[in-house]
């Protein structure tokens, strides 16, 4: 067998270690994949916890025997999300509140709830790496009186709250479809509404420096309710439409804004004691942001 010559030895190994080296890298695909074929997904990567603030606006305008009526209401939820633990195909996180006003007004004065006692409440749910929110009997366990004196909970506001992700790789205009369904339960009723969203990838932004895709979506859906109501009956049916455009952190996988804007009309139907349809429209507007 013949020797090999030391310095030709080292000579190869010189080139051999490039080229393994650039063949490995070549062949490493990041987490989100890239930005011509971007995997989309909740991981959370390098963050301890996010603050979000959700500013929910809305103008009701109605008509009650002839006589009409308008009512506008301001809300405003701040709290911290920390990814605690990784699940089967998804994350455990928990939920602290750390800020919640409403203020109404009607025509007969303005009223203001008083959610201090919601403050430093904790829950945990879990996210599915594609935005499905889950195990939220804990957020049903936290209830607070509304200014109507029914007895609530504070599920409804995360039941659709993290935007649904697309199961498979997306690229620039490319879209896809989400349903979302959030149930509203107080001491007095049930009200269901339910969503389906057509989602487009439109572009890529930063905010606060931080790398973001931006999603527009248009949905459409259903609104259906039962209660009562100083002993009256209602039953309250209507539809719902609108556009949202959010932002999401695609390298680390974490929510980062949205705005949606939509609109609601139908009406409701009271029995009992009195009878009567009430015809409604609803203006809204929420907008989502860390701070």
């Amino acid at each position: 067998m013949k020797k090999i010559n030391s310095t030709l030895l080292f000579g190869i190994f010189g080139i051999l270690i490039p080229v393994i080296i650039f063949s490995s890298c070549s062949t490493q695909q990041s987490a989100w994949g890239s930005k011509k074929d971007l995997k989309l997904s909740y991981r959370f990567d390098g963050v301890t916890h996010l603050n979000y603030q959700i500013i929910s606006t809305f103008r009701q305008t109605m008509t009650i025997m002839e006589q009409p009526m308008e009512i506008t209401s301001d809300e405003m939820l701040r709290f911290v999300a920390k990814p605690t633990k990784k699940i089967d195909n998804g994350q455990t996180l928990n939920i602290e509140i750390d800020e919640m006003t409403t203020k109404i007004v009607t025509p007969r004065g303005d009223v203001e709830e008083d959610l201090g006692a919601l403050k430093g409440k904790r829950f945990n749910m879990d996210l599915g790496d594609h935005g499905e929110e889950g195990s939220l009997s804990q957020a049903q366990a936290i209830t607070y009186q509304s200014t109507t004196g029914q007895e609530m909970n504070v599920a409804s506001r995360f039941q659709a709250f993290f935007p649904n992700l697309p199961d498979q790789a997306v690229k620039m205009k490319e879209t896809w479809i989400t349903i979302d369904t959030v149930v509203e339960e107080t001491s007095a009723g049930r009200l269901e509404m339910m969503f389906k969203g057509n989602n487009r990838l439109i572009g890529f932004e930063k905010w606060n420096d931080i790398d973001c895709i931006k999603v527009l979506t248009t949905y459409n859906g259903t609104i259906n309710g039962t209660g009562t109501e100083q002993g009256m009956e209602m039953i309250t049916s209507g539809t719902l439409s609108g556009t949202e455009t959010w932002y999401f952190a695609y390298k680390e996988g974490y929510y980062v804004k949205g705005v949606n804007d939509g609109i609601m009309e139908g009406s409701v139907t009271t029995s009992g004691a009195q009878e009567m349809v009430i015809p409604l429209k609803r203006e809204y507007r929420m907008v989502v942001s860390l701070y």
